[in-house]
């Protein structure tokens, strides 16, 4: 029965922190300070936890999971030499999968 208690208290203060966490209107995700491969989706006012795919890191400007050299905290140096690469791609950036040695 104690138990039960506890677990009901502890649902609770997270519901309540969940709560100020989250907008009350519209949806965004809010990264985990304590865990980058976590992030909180927040829906009119309500959030539920979500955990990223194994090797990805939630990217609170992308808004999504990214690997690691991919999120927006990468180095400014990385991002430009992707961004100079992407403009000189004759197919302005709709690439296509390459095989891989067949």
């Amino acid at each position: 029965f104690l138990n039960m208690v506890i677990v009901t208290i502890l649902s609770v203060l997270f519901a309540i922190v969940v709560c100020q966490q989250c907008p009350k209107h519209g949806e965004t995700r809010i990264a985990d300070p304590n865990n980058n491969c976590r992030y909180l989706l927040c829906r009119e006012g309500k959030g539920r936890w979500y955990t990223c795919p194994q090797g990805k890191i939630f990217s609170e400007s992308d808004q999504c999971c990214v690997w690691p050299r991919k999120s927006s905290s990468d180095n400014k140096q990385s991002k430009n030499s992707a961004n100079a690469q992407k403009s000189k791609n004759s197919n302005s950036g709709n690439y296509k999968k390459q095989n891989s040695g067949s």
